[in-house]
């Protein structure tokens, strides 16, 4: 898992012809297509989902320590502005900077947490919950290919099947958040 900006970066020098990234991006050397948008969900163990099952994932997450992503990332910025707009306080507890380790520290009981969709919705690996988060934070998966030149044939084909089989942006409410896109890094990604 790289930055959406690491490969932009690899794109434009033409070390590989598409990416699929989640924002932001601003490189002009780099087209874009939104090929879905998804919503973020709460993190919980099995424990606090039964535990807390009929309770909103704001109540969920103002009740137990709250496991965020680092300040710099943009993940960070947007759900801060969520919870501070619905004034609902949290216990900040820990900081991680990707979605595999705050898994990690959720699976182990340290607290719960907001993330971008996850990709295994059962989340075996960890033994998690994942309620959809409200209100809804939307999250889009991005398609990059190269501004300045063509891709391969492969590459045109892989494009082909992938789009054919992401489901078309739904229209989800997206919360209005001031961030330095310089300074802040995507969705669970390291920042450059």
């Amino acid at each position: 898992m790289q930055s959406t900006e690491r490969i932009a970066d690899w794109i434009a020098n033409g070390q590989c012809d598409i990416g699929l990234a989640i924002p932001p991006t601003d490189s002009p050397l780099v087209n874009v297509k939104v090929l879905t948008q998804m919503a973020s969900v709460c993190l919980l163990t099995r424990t606090i989902g039964l535990r807390r099952r009929k309770s909103s994932t704001l109540r969920i997450c103002k009740a137990e320590r709250f496991i965020s992503f680092k300040s710099d990332s943009l993940a960070r910025h947007v759900i801060d502005d969520v919870f501070n707009r619905e004034g609902c306080p949290r216990n900040l507890f820990i900081e991680a900077r990707t979605v595999e380790s705050i898994c990690g520290l959720v699976s182990a009981g340290l607290g719960v947490s907001v993330v971008g969709p996850l990709w295994d919705p059962k989340h075996i690996q960890y033994n998690l919950v994942a309620k959809p988060f409200r209100p809804t934070i939307p999250v889009d998966l991005l398609l990059l290919t190269p501004a300045n030149r063509a891709v391969a044939r492969v590459a045109e084909l892989f494009i082909k099947i992938v789009t054919e089989h992401t489901k078309p942006p739904a229209p989800l409410p997206r919360p209005t958040v001031t961030v330095d896109v310089g300074r802040a890094s995507a969705w669970g990604s390291d920042i450059r």
